[in-house]
């Protein structure tokens, strides 16, 4: 049996494609119809109308919206006018039909049988990553995307997700920002990003979302048309690249001077207040459940300000006695977010510090069930991607602070293989008994 993560590019071939006089970057300024089956590229063959036409009866479905196809990705929506181009993105549509279908109706038959779709998608897919023409189109992207999502949903613990996520990575950072800027390739990047910086601290290394070419387009208002208005999610998200590069540079305190540790501090309190405030907002609206996201929202929120706590914390006791102007650094931190007298000693800011994370702690635990009921596709993503921060803060860190031996048990119910599928029995009646001639039809 083939290894199915290595579908990655070849280097050889990421030179090239990153190469300008050997890449050639087209901007598609013509708008693809999201859900028609009007084809302009090429006839539609039988095989690929019929497969527009089960992505368009899933995209109309009046599922629930926290198990809605959507919830894999507002890109969906572009698809139908896509297939027939690119058989990876084709096997890749099927195989996550199937499981999704699969998943929904807890069809061991069929999900026996999406395994070897699987199977075909990745061969698929890595055919066309060694192709210079395919490696860097929408198609394969959006391949990609899919089949990190059939890791998600066919409760696959190994390192299989990750490769996706990281091969995701690598082919939008060397289409560029350009290929994002509207359209598919946007919506594509609006799933991804979050993602992105995630397995950048996950591996700790440099985010480049945080390059200002793309910070451009993270913070450009102007949405794909019939994404929904997630404010509050698009701040968390655009902050997060901000997040990895500055826990990055956490980790090189021995190369600072005491200067430079003090504006990394500053940076961190920066962002921290950032974060801080869109939680406030985000908690608000779960509150007057005026927001169906809101509780995963809640959780990430949470998470992003325990990273930044304890990494505050641990830039302090690297630097507490060594630098005697840091106490001043302390008091210019001084906002509303802690009691005024918090500020006016080091120990003192730093017990306030380790008293936040345990509150958000708390606040991640408090939405943790509503969040994994009402969007447990997301959920399911999160804590996969929170699994293995976990696992890489353990090998990377000499003491990590105990809130993650504690965040680690909270979400180990959510990572048993069998958990999505008993959050989706809740659901019930969703679809009928399973058509014997297909698994997704």
């Amino acid at each position: 049996m083939f290894n199915e993560q290595q579908w990655l590019p070849t280097s050889e071939l990421k030179e090239k494609l990153s190469t300008p006089r050997n890449t050639r970057i087209v901007i598609n300024h013509e708008g693809h119809s999201k859900v028609s089956l009007t084809r302009t590229h090429q006839t539609t063959l039988d095989p690929a109308t019929q497969l527009s036409k089960e992505v368009i009866a899933h995209l109309e479905d009046s599922k629930p919206a926290g198990i809605h196809i959507r919830n894999l990705g507002y890109f969906f929506d572009f698809i139908p006018s896509r297939l027939g181009l690119s058989k990876a993105l084709d096997d890749s549509v099927r195989c996550i039909l199937t499981a999704y279908t699969a998943l929904l109706r807890r069809d061991a038959v069929v999900l026996r049988q999406d395994r070897e779709e699987y199977y075909q998608a990745v061969k698929s897919l890595r055919i066309a990553c060694a192709d210079e023409k395919e490696a860097l189109s929408d198609e394969t992207l959006c391949a990609a995307v899919l089949l990190s999502w059939y890791e998600v949903l066919a409760d696959n613990l190994d390192e299989s997700w990750f490769t996706h996520i990281s091969g995701t990575s690598h082919i939008i950072k060397l289409r560029g920002p350009a290929r994002h800027r509207s359209g598919f390739g946007l919506a594509l990047l609006k799933a991804q990003e979050g993602l992105i910086s995630g397995e950048a601290m996950a591996t700790f290394q440099p985010c480049f979302l945080d390059d200002p070419a793309w910070c451009e387009i993270l913070d450009d208002q102007n949405m794909v048309v019939g994404l929904p208005q997630t404010a509050p999610l698009t701040v968390s998200n655009k902050i997060l690249a901000q997040l990895s590069t500055l826990l990055l540079e956490a980790r090189k305190l021995h190369n600072l001077s005491q200067k430079g540790i003090r504006e990394i501090i500053k940076q961190l309190w920066g962002l921290r207040r950032t974060i801080k405030t869109a939680l406030d907002q985000v908690t608000e609206m779960a509150e007057k459940d005026e927001e169906e996201f809101a509780p995963i929202i809640c959780c990430k929120d949470s998470i992003y300000l325990i990273l930044l706590d304890t990494t505050i914390l641990k830039v302090l006791g690297f630097s507490d006695s060594k630098d005697p102007q840091l106490p001043e650094t302390v008091q210019e931190l001084q906002d509303l977010s802690l009691p005024p007298q918090t500020f006016t000693d080091v120990e003192l800011f730093k017990q306030a510090i380790d008293s936040q994370i345990y509150q958000n702690f708390n606040t991640f635990l408090s939405n943790l069930a509503l969040a994994s009921k009402v969007t447990p596709f997301i959920m399911r993503k999160m804590a996969f991607m929170c699994r293995i921060m976990c696992v890489e803060r353990g090998k990377r860190e000499e003491n990590p602070h105990p809130i993650w031996a504690r965040y680690k048990r909270a979400i180990s119910g959510v990572n048993e293989p069998d958990w999505l599928s008993r959050i989706i029995a809740s659901f019930k009646p969703i679809l009928p008994p399973a058509n014997k001639s297909s698994g997704y039809q």
